[in-house]
């Protein structure tokens, strides 16, 4: 049986009653510059090339030749849903019920694609809860059909409370001081000013003075200098990174005495971990950024 290949010999063999193309086969997309039956002259050639193809194959899903069909299409459709009711009125963000949406896992096995990345997913899980948001009075059936087909099974919402620091039984309020590489561990209760730094007083610890004013420093700006004593055992770093870390430990420990001295200490910048580090060295590299001098020969 002869099989015609392109859109001018199809139309010419239905056009003759030709009973060697079957009619019912689904269409098939022309190609210009295939071997046909009728010859591969010139003048069929320029005929093709001016004829618009009288078959074409329609693919069912618009997504249906990119690499990811079935996620495409689940994306449309869902953007198509929001587009449709997106006029509808939204609760407040502080109002939205909070909903477990499928994992990424579980949304691959859902698909049969297991080449969904991350920042995919999200895309989705951003128009499911910009849809979860609609007010409940105007929420239509067909919102809360996908929601829950997309919503987990299981809900279980546990609420992890942090522990309050207070004083223990000696008057001791402990805090954790961290700056670069230290660790400090400082205990303050009411005394009479004394500060000991591993077992050593605050200036046989700390030769350089700024190092020492970067440890009294919470003590000085909210005025308890003569009013707490402070032990502090610190690891790590050198002495600045241990001078800072034990005044972040200083400040935490005040705020667990008093805590209305958290503003005083805000405003002195002493309640935040300051989290610069040095910068590693990079191959190649002098240091972390300067480079080897260039030399012409």
């Amino acid at each position: 049986m002869t099989i015609f290949r392109s859109a001018l010999t199809v139309r010419r063999a239905l056009q003759a009653g030709a009973g060697a193309v079957c009619r019912s086969a689904k269409p098939v997309a022309a190609c210009r510059y295939a071997w046909t039956a009728a010859g591969n002259s010139s003048q069929t050639r320029r005929e093709e090339e001016n004829l618009v193809p009288a078959f074409t194959f329609l693919p069912e899903s618009p997504s249906y030749f990119t690499t990811k069909s079935k996620y495409n299409d689940t994306l449309i459709g869902l953007e198509n849903l929001l587009r449709k009711y997106e006029t509808l009125p939204t609760l407040p963000a502080d109002d939205v019920p909070l909903m477990l949406w499928t994992k990424l896992d579980q949304f691959k096995s859902l698909l049969g694609d297991y080449r969904i990345k991350p920042v995919e997913f999200r895309r989705v899980i951003y128009v499911l809860n910009r849809l979860n948001a609609i007010k409940p009075d105007y929420m239509t059936d067909e919102i809360k059909a996908v929601l829950a087909q997309y919503k987990r099974e299981e809900f279980t919402r546990t609420v992890v409370k942090t522990k309050e620091r207070t004083v223990d039984e000696y008057g001791r309020a402990y805090a954790l001081g961290k700056r670069k590489e230290a660790v400090a561990k400082v205990w303050v209760v009411e005394g009479e000013g004394n500060i000991m730094v591993n077992g050593k007083p605050l200036a046989d610890m700390f030769v350089k003075q700024a190092d020492r004013e970067s440890v009294v420093f919470p003590l000085v700006v909210t005025s308890r200098l003569p009013n707490y004593n402070v032990w502090a055992v610190v690891k790590g770093g050198g002495t600045t990174g241990q001078a800072e870390a034990i005044q972040l430990g200083i400040s935490r420990a005040l705020m667990i005495h008093d805590t209305e001295l958290k503003l005083v200490l805000r405003k002195a910048g002493l309640v935040t971990r300051d989290p610069r580090v040095v910068e590693r060295k990079k191959p190649g590299h002098k240091k972390a950024r300067k480079m080897p001098t260039w030399v012409k020969r």
